[in-house]
This record gives structure tokens, C-alpha cells and sequence, in this order.
């Protein structure tokens, strides 16, 4: 007597083996060709050192300005400093506005950011090309003639103080990685968390 259950079994295996007798041979992918940058280098009598890329594929520019100054290079006792100026970097200077930089860029139908790491503050932004010329200035006016005054400085230690509890207080692993790198290194100025702390930009008497 043939049991009805090895019968099942024997039709779901020739299904499986008939299924995977139709199965295509895999077809091997296609060699991924990059094209090389092309790109331009020179260093000016100020010691910046300038790479430029041409690329028709949009009539846009972007430009991206590179410090090689980062948390790794924070006072000690001053920790997120660097994190700091990269905000400060928008507050007005002798010739702009507070937030002109904005202006210059979104509302022509552009873009800008900021960003801070343990060994670089990047700033970028991205607008029609007609527009370089105006960028170019505005970078340089900042980098020369920055205002940093107290209003100022007050101003965008409130805005990193709340970035600070969004997003290591208020994120449910916040602290786990922002604890990485003092629990790392003991020495290396990489143990100084870029976004630094409300600890070190809180005068004691205000602290709470």
C-alpha cells in the first residue's frame, strides 16, 4: 500500500527538480568601464591648492572648499570647536549679510552644506554656472573677513547645542556612538567628539 504522504513528497521533488531544470545559466556581467577624470592641479601664491574638473553633463558648477582643520585640532578643554566655526561660517561677514550664502546659492536654484570630521571642515555648493564667479568671491570673503564677534558666537552655540541633543541625546543610539571614540583612543586627539558638548560651551554659572 503506498502512503499518500510519500507520494506528495515524490511529486514536490520531480516540481523541484523540473523547476530547476529551467532555470537560465547565470549570465556573467558586463566588464563596468570607468572613464577617467581629467582634471586640472595648481597651487596659488597663497598656498591654496585648486583641482578643477569640466563636465558639460549639466549646466551647473559646484564648488567645494576643503580646510585641513578638523576636532583632531580642538583646545584642549574646547572640544566641537571646530564643529563651531563651521557653523559661524554663515553668520555675516564685512561684506555679507548673516545668511547671504543662502541667498547666493537657493534662491538661484542652488545649493549649499557643511560638514565637519576628525581632520577636514568641507563646505560645497552647488548653482548655475553663470554663478562661479559670485561663489568664488563669496567663499573667499568668509575665509578672509569673517565676523566673529559675540552675537555671532552666541548665536550658533545655541543651534550646535540643540543639533547636540537631537542627535545624541534624542537618538535611541546617540550616545553609543558618540562614546566610540573616548572609549578608543586615550590619547590620539581622535577621542574628542566632533560634535563636542553642551559641557564645554556652557559658561559653569549657567550650566544646568
Amino acid at each position: 500500500m503506498h502512503h499518500p504522504l510519500r507520494a506528495v513528497v515524490r511529486l514536490a521533488s520531480f516540481t523541484l527538480l523540473a523547476a530547476a531544470a529551467f532555470v537560465p545559466a547565470p549570465v556573467a556581467a558586463a566588464e563596468l568601464a570607468v572613464p577617467p577624470i581629467h582634471y586640472r592641479e595648481r597651487t596659488l601664491p597663497n598656498g591654496l591648492q585648486v583641482l578643477s574638473v569640466e563636465d558639460h553633463a549639466s549646466p551647473t558648477v559646484t564648488v567645494q572648499v576643503s580646510y585641513h582643520v578638523g576636532s583632531k585640532d580642538d583646545p584642549a578643554g574646547r572640544s566641537g570647536f571646530a564643529h563651531l566655526f563651521e557653523h559661524l561660517m554663515f553668520k555675516s561677514t564685512k561684506h555679507m549679510r548673516a545668511e547671504q550664502m543662502d541667498r547666493l546659492t537657493e534662491d538661484v536654484g542652488g545649493a549649499n552644506n557643511a560638514s565637519t570630521s576628525d581632520d577636514v571642515t568641507n563646505y560645497y555648493e552647488v548653482v548655475p554656472a553663470n554663478y562661479l564667479r559670485t561663489l568664488l568671491w563669496a567663499e573667499a570673503e568668509r575665509l578672509s573677513n569673517l565676523n566673529v564677534d559675540e552675537k555671532n558666537f552666541k548665536s550658533e552655540r545655541a543651534v550646535v547645542q540643540e543639533e547636540y541633543r537631537q542627535s545624541v541625546l534624542a537618538n535611541p543610539y546617540g550616545k553609543l556612538f558618540n562614546a566610540i571614540g573616548p572609549h578608543s583612543y586615550t590619547v590620539h586627539p581622535y577621542r574628542r567628539p566632533t560634535i563636542g558638548s553642551i559641557e564645554t560651551w556652557t559658561p559653569p554659572r549657567c550650566r544646568t
